[in-house]
């Protein structure tokens, strides 16, 4: 989770770009390949919590993905959205403060963040939709280990290409969607 307080961020995710605004709020689900390009100073509250911490309280966690974006002019999204920033937002004073008790009130807010997430924020995804993204993430990481393994040596398309088990063409289009780039 990505609350911007001041200034502003780049962010890429499934190979899309876009800019994250003073004020705006964003969340990156679990196993989403991305990356954060900062070309000014900013400041923002970046808060990440753990598969496994989440899946001890939301059992049906790898059925869910998380939507954070912009409310798009709708007031009860907009609201919830409202709601959601302000505790992120007492999670940092909390913090930041250390007040005594400080433990049981973040953790409280932890809690609330939590459901929040989950009430205001999820949607239950069908069991083909993740069988198709978990393959496509294993291959992706057979790949990206097997470059990092070669990373010194010339690496063809078509030797990439045959570790994911794609002909040449299928495999640039896949890593193209997945990675942003070629």
């Amino acid at each position: 989770i990505i609350y911007m307080l001041e200034g502003e961020l780049f962010i890429t995710e499934n190979a899309v770009t876009r800019r994250l605004s003073a004020g705006r709020c964003t969340l990156i689900n679990s196993g989403v390949i991305h990356a954060t390009k900062c070309t000014a100073r900013n400041k923002a509250i970046l808060f990440q919590i753990p598969v496994d911490f989440i899946s001890l309280y939301i059992p049906d966690i790898g059925t869910r993905v998380f939507t954070l974006d912009d409310p798009g002019g709708n007031p009860i999204r907009q609201t919830k959205t409202d709601i959601f920033k302000e505790t992120l937002q007492k999670m940092q004073v909390a913090n930041d403060i250390r007040p005594e008790g400080f433990l049981l009130r973040f953790n409280s807010l932890l809690f609330e963040i939590l459901f929040q997430l989950y009430h205001n924020f999820s949607v239950k995804i069908f069991e083909a939709d993740l069988t198709h993204k978990a393959k496509d993430l294993n291959r992706l990481h057979v790949v990206l280990d097997y470059i990092n393994q070669y990373y010194n040596r010339p690496i063809s398309i078509g030797e990439i290409a045959r570790i994911a088990f794609l002909d040449s063409g299928y495999f640039c289009r896949f890593f193209k969607k997945h990675m942003g780039l070629t």
